[in-house]
């Protein structure tokens, strides 16, 4: 029901494929060498929550996957995968309640110690969301000259060694 998102985890070991199910939940299929493909698993408390194709990252030195993806009430909703806990629950990032229109994108920046979420907001600009954690999430911001100018989802790159992100 939505394009799919990617990442690559376990060191490389592990390729992870999510996508939004006609159900509404978050899927995902997993490639191991020597295993294959899994079958289709439901990323737990997304049955009926998920509006949009998913946005993925791996975070935390290779440690964590990020799950973001937009709900019905239009706000930016994230879980996240650890081998030593499995998935959260589900949650929704502060403040974006009601602000985006479309499904978010997301990159890990500064050397692996800051996420960044963006998404196409209802009047057309560009919404970000950030995280770090030495300061939690910030609360939505425009990037500004973006306003009415949007008309599709956002995609985003970290470039320059790091140093630049591409929206």
């Amino acid at each position: 029901a939505s394009s799919p998102a990617a990442d690559v985890f376990h060191s490389g070991a592990e390729v992870d494929v999510y996508y939004r199910r006609t159900d509404g939940a978050m899927g995902e299929s997993v490639y191991r060498d020597g295993a294959g493909w899994s079958s289709s698993l439901t990323v737990p408390g997304t049955a009926g929550v998920a509006a949009s194709a998913p946005a993925v990252d791996v975070f935390r030195s290779g440690a964590e996957v990020d799950l973001y993806y937009r709900d019905a009430s239009n706000g930016i909703h994230e879980s996240v995968y650890s081998d030593a806990s499995g998935w959260s629950a589900p949650f929704e990032l502060p403040g974006t309640a009601g602000l985006a229109a479309s499904a978010p994108a997301v990159d890990v920046f500064r050397g692996g110690a800051e996420v960044d979420v963006y998404y196409r907001r209802a009047d057309g600009g560009l919404g970000e969301s950030a995280y770090s954690d030495a300061n939690g999430w910030s609360a939505p911001a425009e990037i500004p000259g973006t306003a009415g100018v949007r008309a599709s989802a956002p995609a985003a790159d970290v470039f320059r060694n790091g140093t630049e992100v591409d929206v």
